[in-house]
């Protein structure tokens, strides 16, 4: 791994199941260790955002909240060294909770999750990352996995 530090980019773009309040959305997490804080202002932000806005919506209108939530795109998005057996691959964009961890949004049905879910595991691999935060918006359930390396 390289101890290279992120890189702003020059141009940003714009377990245990519990049910949410809403008795329409599940809200289903399998977290492998501990939640940090800062995850749990994620988790709390989705289930007001979901509570307030509803699921079915774009992908980028929840990341943009949550981005919101977090500071801003200027203070989680960066873009970070990715390196493979000493090979630099170039740079990825991520949106970050601390120097280690990621998260991502998507909006998937299910038949689609197992395969993102592998997609994080092989994006890891080369990355400096020591675990992503996942959180899924599917029409009636919400889905967090933090997929660790």
């Amino acid at each position: 791994q390289s101890g290279a530090e992120a890189v702003r980019p020059s141009k940003t773009p714009a377990g245990c199941e519990s049910k949410a309040r809403s008795p329409n959305v599940a809200l289903t997490m399998r977290p492998p260790a501990p939640l940090r804080k800062i995850t749990l202002v994620v988790v709390n932000a989705y289930e007001e955002l979901v509570l307030d806005w509803g699921t079915g919506l774009d992908q980028s209108l929840y990341a943009e909240a949550i981005i919101h939530e977090l500071g801003g795109a200027d203070a989680v998005t960066y873009q970070l060294p990715m390196q493979l057996n000493g090979t630099s691959l170039g740079n990825q964009r991520f949106h970050l909770l601390d120097d280690r961890t990621a998260f991502r949004v998507t909006t998937f049905q299910k038949p689609s999750l197992a395969q993102y879910e592998t997609s994080i595991r092989k994006l890891l691999v080369p990355s400096p990352l020591r675990s992503i935060h996942w959180v899924n918006v599917a029409r009636h359930e919400i889905l967090l996995r933090s997929i660790h390396r």
